[in-house]
Parts: C-alpha cells; sequence; structure tokens
C-alpha cells in the first residue's frame, strides 16, 4: 500500500505573493491619498497619479494570484490518498470513500521539461547553437541534463479531483503517478474492450470513440480513414491514409491517454493495417 498526502503548502507561493502585493498596493493608495491632500490647490498631476496607478495594478495582481490560491484549494481539497490492491482509498475534511480501478472517471498525465544549464553568455532556452558575438562565437554551456515535472489529474467518482506534482517529491510522486496510470489502464481496457463489441461509444475527452470511427467534438474519421496513431515528443498524432496527420493533441490533454492509444492501434490493427503502422509506444497489457 503507498499513500500520498494532499496539503495545501503547494499554493503557499501564490498566498504570499498576493499577500505582498496586496500590502504594497494598501501602500501606494495610502501615498496617493496623502498626495491628493498635499496637491488639493494645483490639482491631479501625473505625479500625483502615479501612486495610484501602481496601487491598483499591486491590487489586481494580488487578488488575482490569492483567488488563484481560493480556487485551486477549492478544486483540490486536503487530504490523503492510498492505492490498495483493488483501487484507490481516500480520506478529506473527516469523510472516507474509495473506487476500484475500473471505476476511476478520467486520469490526465503530462510532464514538462526544463534544460539545465550552467551560468552561460545567453540564457534563453530557445538558443542557436552558437552565438555570434564580434569576432567570437559563443557555444552555450548546457549541463547536459534535462529535468522533468510531472502533473497529475485523477478524478474519481464521489468526491473532487485530485492533483498533484513531482515538484515537492520528484520520485515517490512519479512513481504515485504511474502506479495509478498502470492499473487504471489495466483494469479499464478490458472493460472498454467489451463495450467496444457492444457498438456502445467511450469517451477519452477530448476524444469519442466507436466500432464506426473516432470523433473530437463536430468532426469525425472513419476507421478506414485512418492510418496509425503514434507516440513522440510528449503528442498524440493521428495519422490518416497518405501520411498526413488527422490531428496531433498533448499526451496530458487526453483521459486514460494509455488505454485510448491502446484501443486505437487494436481498431485501426481489426481493419487490417500492416505491421509497421502500429504505434509507436510501449504498452502492454
Amino acid at each position: 500500500m503507498a499513500s500520498l498526502n494532499f496539503g495545501h503548502s503547494r499554493y503557499l507561493g501564490r498566498w504570499l505573493i498576493g499577500s505582498g502585493c496586496t500590502v504594497v498596493g494598501l501602500i501606494l493608495l495610502l501615498i496617493f491619498v496623502n498626495k491628493i491632500v498635499e496637491a488639493r490647490p494645483q490639482g491631479l498631476t501625473i505625479d500625483v497619479l502615479t501612486p495610484l496607478f501602481g496601487s491598483l495594478t499591486f491590487l489586481a495582481f494580488g487578488f488575482i494570484s490569492i483567488v488563484s490560491a481560493l480556487l485551486a484549494v477549492r478544486r483540490s481539497p486536503a487530504g490523503t490518498l492510498w492505492i490498495c490492491h483493488e483501487g484507490l482509498i481516500w480520506q478529506r475534511r473527516g469523510l472516507v470513500g474509495s473506487c476500484a480501478w475500473h471505476e476511476v472517471l478520467d486520469f490526465y498525465a503530462s510532464k514538462t521539461r526544463t534544460q539545465v544549464k550552467k551560468p552561460a553568455f545567453w540564457e534563453s532556452d530557445q538558443i542557436e547553437p552558437r552565438v555570434l558575438v564580434g569576432m567570437k562565437q559563443l557555444t552555450p554551456r548546457y549541463s547536459g541534463q534535462a529535468h522533468w515535472t510531472y502533473h497529475y489529474v485523477l478524478v474519481c467518482p464521489e468526491t473532487k479531483p485530485f492533483i498533484f506534482s513531482s515538484e515537492s517529491a520528484p520520485d515517490e510522486v512519479k512513481a504515485f503517478g504511474d502506479r495509478i496510470q498502470f492499473e487504471t489502464t489495466r483494469a479499464l481496457l478490458p472493460v472498454y474492450r467489451q463495450r467496444l463489441q457492444r457498438g456502445e461509444t467511450l469517451v477519452f475527452l477530448p476524444f469519442h470513440l466507436n466500432p464506426q470511427g473516432l470523433y473530437l467534438g463536430k468532426e469525425n474519421i472513419p476507421w478506414s480513414e485512418l492510418m496509425a496513431i503514434t507516440t513522440g515528443n510528449n503528442l498524440v498524432t493521428i495519422y490518416q491514409k497518405g501520411g498526413q496527420a488527422w490531428r496531433k493533441i498533448p499526451f496530458g490533454e487526453i483521459s486514460h491517454a494509455c488505454a485510448f492509444i491502446v484501443l486505437v492501434d487494436e481498431m485501426l490493427q481489426s481493419r487490417g493495417g500492416p505491421d509497421q503502422q502500429r504505434a509507436e509506444n510501449s504498452f502492454s497489457f
């Protein structure tokens, strides 16, 4: 059994930034009021209005930061989530709930990459291999390492989503999220296959799929016009016949993305697609 605590410390930065901006905004507002009192005979000037503009800017930014933190806390309340053999158990605000792996409603897994560099002349992540300065070429000094941050959103019945990121504890959170992804995919695939055999439509937001084809919003494409599905560069790409990409969607924006990729790949193969067109992934369930 593994567990993960969902505290609100991850939103502390927003609280502190919002509170600090609010304090600065109030101080500038007091300065503005004081300047108005002193400048009554002269009227309003740029020098008098400058603190007001600064005050409104800081107050607006502080308000946005605090409200965003409140909304984040409300969306994912504090609590504890446990991984068990048969599914998940959670405790929030004194209430305990659980669900089996096949009952998980939505699961999103995304990652962002940050290139780790040594101090260099050029600090942009978008940089040419060499930068010409006068008559000398300076090569950016990358350390050769990349830092990955993993983000997960888990939606279970009768509770608000669990949102967690590897920023606080990279190895532990990633292992926790990967285990949930593996178990839910393994449990849901047999259920999805049976539903497809019955002719039902499956939902993998933002996609829908059924035995006739694949749907994205108001657009749809039959299986006979699709060639392959691939994964790479954190994107899921679906190709039409002829090799043209029909859609490219970030992996982290697809609910139960692993199950979706496996099912689409199976549907394409069942239509007689060649082996070399199989999905470029290592999923095996």
